[in-house]
């Protein structure tokens, strides 16, 4: 079960799982939530009846939801990935989140940055990544922070109006590699050029990334592994027939240095 077909991440860490699990001679049958809580819930209720083995969530579900209580009622094995240790769900397999912001502002403020920025969406599984940017860049240097990114236009002004500040942020991070890139088209249209006059960094790795003009600079979650190790959990499950409980992976990200971050001269 997916959140959102529309996450280029998402989509590249379905197809991981996928290739998983029909490596192991078992098919995937997907369900789209669409952020929609009643949505998963039908959809939830759909597959049970069929007789499924087992599920695999790419999303972020709540304590306290009457979705929790489905899966406890049909006891069928369940792996959330790219949950957090928050989730009612588990076991759970996510990227360090904590860890790529860190690996983001280190290698800016390497680079020379100080006046670094934010560019985020107020969607589940990415929100959080907002708190961890104040928590590693300094109040006095996060002066430009874009919290929800709702559409181009809106992306549009930010950076327009970065663009005719007397102190710019020379930096920014982005929440996901799909904003860093609306971030670079728009930068252009601002007649801002990166990385000549602004830095950005994404978090991800899609494949969009590497194939970008520039090439986007980025923090890479390893899909496979983690689709990998939510599979090996989910068939553990199925073929001991018990839960498996309180247990949390977490991946560590990389950072991969492109050409859309530069150094202060």
């Amino acid at each position: 079960m997916i959140r959102d077909l529309k996450d280029p991440f998402l989509i590249e860490l379905l197809k991981k799982v996928q290739q998983q699990v029909q490596s192991r001679g078992m098919d995937v049958l997907i369900g789209h939530t669409d952020y929609e809580e009643t949505t998963a819930e039908r959809q939830l209720n759909v597959m049970m009846n069929h007789w499924f083995d087992g599920v695999i969530l790419l999303d972020y579900v709540a304590a306290q939801h009457p979705f929790v209580d489905v899966l406890k009622q049909y006891q069928t094995p369940y792996v959330s990935l790219t949950g957090d240790a928050s989730s009612a769900l588990w076991p759970t397999v996510h990227v360090d989140d904590a860890g790529g912001m860190q690996l983001a502002v280190a290698h800016l403020t390497d680079l020379g940055h100080k006046n670094i920025g934010f560019v985020g969406k107020a969607v589940s599984g990415v929100e959080h990544r907002l708190s961890l940017f104040y928590q590693y860049v300094p109040s006095a240097n996060a002066k430009f922070v874009k919290e929800d990114m709702n559409n181009s236009d809106e992306l549009y002004q930010f950076i327009n109006e970065l663009a005719h500040h007397p102190e710019p942020p020379t930096a920014l991070i982005c929440a996901t590699d799909y904003i860093a890139l609306k971030v670079i088209h728009c930068a252009w249209q601002n007649g801002l050029h990166v990385p000549a006059d602004l830095s950005v960094i994404g978090f991800d790795d899609i494949t969009e990334a590497s194939e970008a003009h520039p090439p986007l600079t980025t923090i890479r979650q390893p899909m496979g592994k983690m689709a990998e190790k939510a599979v090996n959990l989910l068939l553990q499950q199925i073929q001991d027939q018990q839960e498996i409980d309180q247990i949390q992976y977490k991946m560590p990200p990389v950072l991969v240095e492109r050409e859309t971050t530069k150094r202060m001269n």
